[in-house]
């Protein structure tokens, strides 16, 4: 789901995502299935535990800072 990943950008930066966080847990709700946890987290694409700067310097880059 693309959604999953812009709400965990918005995490990441504290922006807010209520409109976007309804929709994954209403999908998540009507498929049976935890998408947070599954497909294109932040944990599964890489940026879990990154701060918003250190996402900024990756998209910038390409290289993740230490």
């Amino acid at each position: 789901m693309s959604l999953v990943p812009i709400a965990e950008l918005g995490r990441i930066a504290e922006v807010p995502t209520p409109n976007i966080d309804a929709v994954i847990q209403l999908t998540s709700t009507i498929y049976c299935t935890d998408f947070r946890t599954q497909g294109r987290c932040a944990k599964n694409i890489g940026l879990d535990g990154m701060s918003k700067e250190q996402v900024a310097h990756f998209f910038e880059t390409g290289e993740k800072s230490i």
